[in-house]
């Protein structure tokens, strides 16, 4: 009895790898209103991120971390949806002077080893750009995004030099190469640098 009642609130809740149930990842987003600022409110997510900096400093909802802190890419992991899907990261500041701005998108990352394929070069469609907001602007909110592909290799993404950075669409790319949104986890960033 106890087990089908474990079963059924594991199915309730969606329950990932590593227990945060969906419920409690978007109650996460929804407070730092990345949902419906960034997500619409129909995205339920199925899969739980880790973020990693320095191998030391892994990162909550929310969490406030330095520039020093994120100066170089963090460690990724995220629990896959199957065993055949390949996934792409995102990772964006919604809160940038010319808003979005894009910082990251790794490709075609493997859901059975997602860490290494994040750091292998091949992978890296739009190389890691370090959180920089500048002083005076408040603070800014990074979100990590993780997407399953319509296809395993894809390779139809449009080249790196094509994306403009500063005005980032994510809507449009992951529309474009038949992204579906299956997690996402979002830092904070302030520079209390006094602006001149």
């Amino acid at each position: 009895m106890l087990g089908l009642l474990y079963f059924i609130a594991a199915a309730f809740f969606q329950i990932s790898a590593w227990g945060l149930s969906s419920t409690v990842i978007k109650q996460g987003l929804e407070k730092g209103g990345v949902i419906p600022d960034v997500f619409h409110n129909e995205f339920e997510p199925e899969s739980e991120i880790r973020i990693t900096y320095h191998m030391t400093k892994q990162l909550r909802m929310g969490m406030e971390v330095t520039a020093e802190d994120t100066k170089n890419p963090p460690h990724v992991w995220f629990s896959k949806i199957n065993d055949e899907s390949q996934y792409t990261l995102i990772m964006m500041d919604p809160d940038a002077v010319h808003r979005p701005y894009l910082h990251w998108i790794v490709t075609n990352i493997d859901g059975q080893r997602p860490a290494s394929d994040v750091e292998n070069e091949e992978h890296q469609h739009t190389s890691y750009s370090a959180p920089a907001p500048p002083a005076g602007t408040g603070a800014h909110r990074y979100v990590f995004s993780v997407y399953e592909q319509a296809q395993v290799n894809q390779t139809s993404f449009l080249p790196e030099t094509f994306i403009d950075r500063s005005e980032f669409d994510v809507a449009k790319f992951t529309e474009e190469n038949g992204l579906r949104l299956v997690g996402a986890l979002y830092m904070v960033q302030e520079n209390l640098t006094p602006s001149s």
